[in-house]
């Protein structure tokens, strides 16, 4: 049991994230852990509007954060939520 330690982890801060090697298995036990997307997206200076394939992923998208410089955006996704009891990341100990 001495290769266990807990871990917290405050609302909003990253686990890991998106290409990062793993090396954990996590068992959820206390709160929720959401898996999400975070693409930042820009469209030509010359266009006004968003173009028609950034208006789908807007729709589709959870958050959508307009950044100072012109047509850029941030637009996150959730792909899952795990809560109590979960546990994740396992694949990455056959590795």
């Amino acid at each position: 049991m001495n290769n266990l330690k807990i871990v917290s982890v405050d609302q909003g801060e990253y686990l890991f994230r998106q290409g990062d090697r793993g090396d954990l298995a996590y068992v959820i036990l206390l709160g929720e852990v959401i898996f999400m997307t975070l693409n930042h997206r820009k469209w030509d200076h010359e266009e006004e509007e968003l173009p028609k394939e950034l208006k789908e992923e807007v729709e589709e998208a959870e958050f959508v954060t307009e950044l100072k410089h012109k047509n850029q955006l941030l637009v996150e996704k959730i792909l899952a939520c795990y809560e109590k009891g979960k546990l994740f990341g396992e694949i990455a100990l056959i590795d």
